[in-house]
């Protein structure tokens, strides 16, 4: 006959906070709007790739697994990513920011900036690359460079003296009819003072 019970209990606390901070941040990385990638140091398969990398790029995350950033990257071969990477492997800098395009499942592109780390997993060392589209800053940067130009040809080829002057009185940028006038070429105009 069973006269009693013996039980232990064992306070589980501190493991199921730890838990719950860990799937917080899970949450947190499944949620930015940035791209996030984690791959393995060694076989640069990647491990985890977030919800807004993997929405941009057109993969599931089974797909994701099969792949690596050379897969992405339609330029970089294998021996300059691995150059761009040696740095961190080797322990010479703590991260490395760069510009690249990505490729898309569908085959489109799209420019990034990768602030990529290593960092370890256990021990186990893998990279970490943070990743923004810079899709807008590209297209802004092209709209500027035009607009420049086309006002650079307006002024260049403008009848009126045109100049532009630092506020140091040093000039920036001056026009044809503005060189032909004072008798200087466009190459004494930089630093020359008024």
């Amino acid at each position: 006959a069973i006269t009693h019970f013996v039980s232990t209990a064992k306070d589980i606390t501190e493991r199921r906070r730890a838990a719950a901070e860990q799937r917080r941040l899970w949450d947190v990385l499944e949620a930015t709007l940035n791209e996030i990638y984690v791959f393995d140091a060694q076989t640069l398969r990647f491990e985890y790739v977030n919800a807004c990398a993997r929405r941009n790029l057109g993969y599931a995350m089974d797909a994701m697994r099969t792949l690596t950033p050379l897969d992405l990257k339609p330029e970089p071969s294998a021996a300059a990513f691995d150059e761009l990477i040696g740095p961190l492997r080797r322990h010479e800098k703590e991260k490395i920011v760069f510009q690249t395009v990505h490729r898309r499942a569908d085959g489109s592109r799209y420019p990034v900036e990768v602030d990529l780390q290593l960092v370890q997993d256990g021990g186990k060392p893998v990279f970490l690359a943070v990743i923004n589209d810079i899709t807008e800053r590209k297209l802004a940067e092209e709209a500027r460079r035009e607009s420049e130009e086309r006002f650079r040809d307006l002024f260049e080829n403008a009848h009126d003296l045109i100049q532009s002057v630092r506020p140091d009185g040093t000039l920036l940028y001056v026009n044809r009819a503005w060189r032909e006038a004072l008798g200087y070429s466009e190459a004494e105009i930089p630093g020359l003072s008024l």
